[in-house]
């Protein structure tokens, strides 16, 4: 029985891809004087920050840093949630779900997302990358989770977008939604075997509440 269910932030819950292409294309034009390739962010998206900068430049990688996070910070106008995100989090709230988001990103912009748009109080405990010491998919976050809110890998469910959440989830002994709006490859995804795949974030709620007849089980 599912008691409590794991989010991904970037990608999941938030739709932050055209706020995240910009701030990539503004830091390697200002830093290093280049312009962003098409296809260069599929090969590092979802991971931390400080190894996608260190991707493009080993040794200005920091300064890469600083001035993404600058641009990112003062944008924040660009972020929106998915359809839905709101709706479904405050229902599964509401319904005594324990809620969580496990997300690779910095603690700063994780929390400015949920005060944005009046998620946090929705939220029981969130993890950024600031918060353990090795990020999705390395199980230590989903422990994490587990510790906290007192729960076997049976009682939740990981919902994500990218590589790092259905593989982490796995893991971490737990059953894996996957976004169909994931910004990679869905027959790369689908070959990860996620538990199962939805198109709506609503079909979460009818997921664990057992109101759905069929869901994309694969």
């Amino acid at each position: 029985m599912i008691k409590g269910i794991i989010f991904d932030f970037d990608g999941t819950l938030f739709n932050t891809n055209d706020l995240i292409k910009e701030s990539f294309s503004y830091s390697l034009k200002k830093v290093l004087n280049r312009d962003l390739e098409e296809g260069e962010l599929r090969e590092i998206w979802g991971e931390p920050l400080e190894d996608q900068m260190k991707y493009f430049n080993k040794k200005k990688w920091s300064d890469l840093v600083d001035t993404y996070r600058k641009f990112y910070h003062d944008h924040t106008g660009m972020m929106d949630t998915f359809p839905g995100a709101l709706k479904t989090v405050r229902q599964l709230h509401n319904l005594g779900y324990k809620l969580a988001i496990l997300t690779n990103k910095g603690k700063r912009g994780l929390i400015e997302g949920l005060q944005e748009f009046g998620m946090l109080e929705d939220i029981d405990f969130y993890l950024s990358k600031d918060d353990v010491n090795r990020s999705k998919p390395h199980p230590e976050g989903f422990v994490k989770i587990m510790e906290r809110f007192d729960l076997n890998p049976e009682e939740l469910l990981m919902v994500g977008d990218s590589p790092s959440d259905i593989i982490g989830g796995k893991n971490a002994g737990l059953k894996t939604v996957l976004v169909s709006y994931t910004y990679y490859e869905m027959e790369d995804m689908i070959a990860l075997e996620p538990d199962y795949v939805i198109d709506h974030l609503e079909e979460v709620i009818e997921l664990v509440e057992g109101c759905r007849d069929k869901i994309a089980s694969l």
